[in-house]
């Protein structure tokens, strides 16, 4: 039996052409070359089409402000051919946004005395990077409070105190709604939630932007104070007392209380870890339930 004859490929040149645009649009890519002989990079479009023909590369690069200051020194590397394989850089566009890039090139060898150029791709991952960030941050996050959760305020609490200069003091706080369940109970699970949501945001409030506040599960909320005195951490727990105290809600015949325990870690003191911060603030918790509720008690590291 004869083989069969191979058949014509249905795209010709001209579709190929016009399919291999469409792909480079649609993927975001564009097509450059440099030639290092001349110092001369080019862009082209999806059409291969010339959009962007810049002379003097390596001064550009030195001296333009478009491209992320730490990242020149891998843009210029890479163009000379010293780095291999694929490298991301962050290039401000013209509209002024700080866009990421993924550059991917090898040089292509060419007969006679002509000298080897480099042709590589550009690709735009901002919107992947945007998404992989947003999805990293809400995995950070609880999905009621927006507060941190658990592991991640733990973990960031940890590496402040690792890190702690022997001179700084901090505080660890540990907020409890009093009779959550009652709450729940009485006025339903969608108020309690309410409830929750209201005494996180007070407590975004109460922070700086460089304290650190998370819900540590159910009604028990955990608050870390960087860089505060004693005298300045008490005041702080008899301001958040009387703030929650003042919290308003649409059943008239609740009215929020909170019982808090408070840890200090002073100065010249190392070694501490959350784990032993928040054992020393939820015993001070417990005595302040003990002696009735509605209350902050002290425990100093």
């Amino acid at each position: 039996m004869k083989k069969r004859e191979m058949e014509q490929p249905y795209l010709d040149e001209e579709k190929r052409q016009a399919v291999l645009s469409v792909l480079l649009r649609n993927s975001g890519i564009f097509v450059f070359e440099y030639s290092p002989k001349e110092d001369t990079l080019i862009v082209y479009n999806e059409k291969f089409q010339v959009v962007k023909k810049r002379v003097n590369l390596m001064l550009w690069i030195e001296e333009t402000e478009r491209i992320y200051p730490k990242d020149k020194w891998k843009f210029a590397e890479f163009f000379r051919g010293s780095m291999r394989g694929k490298i991301e850089v962050r290039i401000k566009e013209d509209d002024g946004h700080m866009a990421r890039k993924i550059l991917e090139a090898s040089y292509l060898k060419r007969e006679g005395d002509c000298p080897d150029i480099l042709i590589g791709t550009s690709k735009d991952i901002t919107a992947e990077k945007q998404k992989e960030e947003y999805l990293k941050e809400k995995a950070r996050r609880d999905s009621l409070t927006n507060l941190y959760n658990k592991q991640y305020g733990k973990w960031l609490i940890n590496e402040y105190l690792s890190k702690k200069n022997s001179h700084d003091s901090c505080g660890l706080m540990v907020v409890d709604v009093d009779d959550f369940k009652h709450v729940n109970d009485t006025y339903g699970h969608l108020f309690g939630d309410a409830v929750l949501t209201e005494l996180s945001k007070l407590l975004q409030m109460f922070c700086d932007p460089k304290d650190i506040v998370m819900r540590a599960g159910g009604d028990e909320f955990v608050v870390f104070l960087k860089d505060i005195s004693h005298t300045v951490l008490m005041k702080k727990s008899m301001y958040l007392m009387q703030a929650i105290r003042r919290l308003s809600f649409e059943e008239d015949n609740y009215s929020m209380t909170c019982s808090v325990g408070v840890c200090y870690l002073s100065q010249n003191i190392s070694g501490c870890n959350y784990e032993q911060l928040f054992k020393n603030a939820d015993g001070a918790l417990y005595r302040a339930k003990e002696e009735g509720r509605n209350r902050y008690v002290f425990y100093d590291v």
